[in-house]
């Protein structure tokens, strides 16, 4: 399923896997002269279906982002083996430690395309999208390791990934402790119009009150 939301100097499009690749999401945000993707998808089938949308949309893809290491949301990224592909230097410690984990699942998927890590260097605090002001950070110890996201204030957009799953996939497998501070500071972003979640439909800023009340249940 791919939803379009339009907002300000950015477009929103995300590519939400079926239910049986637990509505995994990838995210592009389009700009005036391109696109910056966030995450890819589990299976290479599904990363398949990513490439040739992306391709439709008729501008470049400038670099693609993993905003955190788990392996639902990289697996797929052989399908982009021409584009830059970066994360944070944590993020990236935290994939490498799982090598041998995304090997055995691509075995276990029939997948013989090669595994693709990124680079680090994603730098944290305010980066220029091709004229948008995008606010970088990093959440640790909550779902994951480590888990970026992003603010853009002119957009009203803030994408979470797996710190939100709208109306799909939960797991409190993380240290809610963490996870609900996080999730507060989401809340507290101005503006905020639209969330990108990890898993499900991009959501309103009330799936932020649901998902506190669902980790301190």
């Amino acid at each position: 399923m791919i939803t379009v939301h339009r907002l300000g100097p950015t477009t929103l499009h995300t590519y939400t896997a079926p239910k049986a690749s637990a509505m995994v999401n990838t995210h592009i945000v389009e700009t005036e002269s391109g696109h910056h993707m966030i995450d890819a998808q589990f299976l290479r089938a599904l990363g398949a279906e990513v490439r040739a949308f992306a391709g439709s949309l008729g501008k470049p893809i400038r670099q693609r982002d993993l905003f955190h290491a788990d392996p639902d949301h990289l697996l797929g990224a052989s399908q982009f083996a021409d584009v830059p592909f970066i994360t944070s230097d944590d993020v990236l410690a935290d994939a490498q430690q799982s090598e041998e984990m995304y090997r055995g699942r691509k075995a276990q998927f029939s997948d013989e395309t090669p595994l693709v890590l990124p680079a680090g260097g994603f730098a944290l605090g305010t980066q220029d999208w091709d004229g948008v002001s995008v606010m970088v950070d990093q959440v640790a110890d909550a779902e994951a390791s480590h888990t970026l996201t992003v603010h853009i204030l002119e957009a009203g957009l803030a994408i979470v990934q797996n710190l939100l799953d709208a109306n799909a996939h939960a797991l409190p497998l993380g240290k809610a402790g963490n996870w609900i501070a996080a999730l507060k500071d989401v809340a507290a972003l101005e503006g905020l119009r639209v969330l990108g979640a990890g898993h499900g439909l991009p959501a309103a800023p009330g799936a932020v009150e649901d998902a506190i009340a669902s980790l301190t249940f």
